[in-house]
């Protein structure tokens, strides 16, 4: 994933979605059920959710490079909540 997350530089990365979930993870996550495809559309799902987070957001518009305008990691916050849940389903579903 990616170490380098500056909230000017993601904000214009994650305007496309699929070619962000696609080009710019740096490793996708190597499990059994969890696949590429599913990785993808957590990724573009997760980006959906903090589409409202541009220049002009409230919790932007006094400082761009505010803990609060923080998209990268509200970004994989979601990603990894989403990872987290898949993995305890495919636990869940193998008792």
């Amino acid at each position: 994933m990616r170490s380098n997350c500056y909230n000017t530089s993601f904000m214009t990365l994650k305007r496309d979605k699929t070619g962000f979930c696609t080009k710019q993870l740096d490793t996708m996550l190597d499990l059994t059920l969890w696949n590429d495809r599913i990785q993808i559309s957590s990724c573009v799902d997760s980006l959906t959710m903090i589409d409202h987070l541009n220049e002009t957001a409230e919790e932007c518009v006094n400082d761009f490079e505010a803990e609060a305008c923080d998209p990268c990691t509200k970004h994989y916050n979601v990603f990894f909540d989403k990872y987290d849940v898949f993995v305890l389903q495919s636990v869940l579903g193998a008792i």
